[in-house]
C-alpha cells in the first residue's frame, strides 16, 4: 500500500478498518480506533493481518482481542478508552461506510469514491494501476 501511495498520491486514499459481522463483538474495532488515537494504527493493522490471515484467528474472538490488545502494550489505553462516545461514534462511521459501499468483506477497495474491488493483495498493484494510470 505505500508503494501505491507514493505512485499515486492523492488519487488513492487507504483506510483501513476490520470488519465484524452484525451482532458480533465489536472489541476489535474499539481496539482499532484506540490504536488509531495512540498513534499504533499501522502497528495495530499489522498485527491484525497477522493474527487473522497468518495464525489463523477470528478476530471477532474475545480472547483474540486480548492477545492483541497485549500484543500491542495498550490494555490501560483499551481498559479507560473501551466504551468512550468517540469510540461508539468513530464505529458507527465505519458501518455506515460498509452500508453505503456495501462492503461485506475484507480485504475490500474503494476507487475513486465509486468502485469497489475485490481482489487479494497480491492483484491489488495490478488492479489499481489499470484503474488510475489514465
Amino acid at each position: 500500500m505505500q508503494n501505491l501511495q507514493s505512485k499515486y498520491g492523492s488519487r488513492l486514499i487507504g483506510k483501513f478498518r476490520p470488519l465484524v459481522k452484525k451482532g458480533a463483538d465489536d472489541a476489535i474495532l474499539r481496539l482499532f480506533h484506540i490504536a488509531r488515537k495512540t498513534n499504533k494504527e499501522h502497528v495495530a493493522i499489522n498485527a491484525f493481518y497477522q493474527a487473522k490471515f497468518k495464525e489463523g484467528l477470528a478476530l471477532s474472538d474475545p480472547q483474540v482481542v486480548i492477545y492483541l490488545v497485549k500484543k500491542l502494550e495498550l490494555t490501560n489505553d483499551f481498559s479507560r478508552m473501551r466504551d468512550s462516545a468517540w469510540v461508539d461514534r468513530a464505529i458507527n462511521e465505519d458501518v455506515l461506510f460498509a452500508r453505503n459501499y456495501q462492503i461485506n468483506s475484507t480485504p475490500s477497495w474503494i476507487v475513486e469514491q465509486q468502485l469497489k474491488v475485490k481482489t487479494d493483495f497480491n492483484n491489488l498493484e495490478v488492479v489499481i494501476d489499470s484503474l488510475l494510470l489514465k
